[in-house]
């Protein structure tokens, strides 16, 4: 956990042996420790996957970067669901709403559009490009790319990027 130049903005690097899930895993231990994810490079090189992550805290000062390690390796080996702890925490925030019916708490604006994933050819044969556009959340990286995981789709490269309250994600 690195500081860059731009202020409250940090940068982790994660390098371990590549896996299926791993993505899904990292972005939900960044997503539980109040950690937004602005960008995300994924890549992998000689079975190594390589995760850089521009972060910055919802409040206060980041976590130690070896509390992150320790999660994260928790997570990997089978130990800590970060990914379903994520998913509870946003079905318990969520709320059913029928029409004439108000949200409870602050209002907020509904998203400008709805949630869009284009489908592109990918670089060889079995290969496809995902771009997803959404409303912004917290654990969003994570969530998503756990479908991949439970897909059984191996993620060979990803950009990621927040736009304001919007992502527009590529795998």
């Amino acid at each position: 956990l690195s500081p860059t130049d731009t202020a409250h903005i940090y940068s982790v690097t994660i390098i371990v042996p590549d896996r299926r899930g791993l993505l899904s895993k990292a972005a939900g231990v960044l997503a539980h420790n109040s950690l937004r994810v602005h960008s995300a490079s994924v890549n992998s090189h000689q079975g190594s996957a390589i995760n850089t992550f521009a972060v910055s805290p919802h409040f206060g000062a980041p976590p130690p970067a070896e509390l992150l390690r320790q999660q994260l390796i928790l997570a990997i080996e089978g130990e800590f669901d970060v990914v379903g702890e994520l998913e509870l925490r946003g079905a318990e925030g969520s709320e059913t709403l029928r029409v004439g019916d108000v949200r409870s708490a602050v209002p907020i604006n509904p998203p400008a559009a709805r949630p869009r994933v284009l489908w592109h050819e990918g670089g060889g044969p079995g290969q496809l490009v995902a771009e997803v556009r959404a409303a912004d959340r917290a654990g969003l990286l994570s969530v998503l790319t756990a479908v991949f995981e439970r897909a059984e789709v191996d993620i060979a490269w990803a950009k990621v990027t927040t736009l304001g309250s919007s992502v527009v994600d590529a795998f």
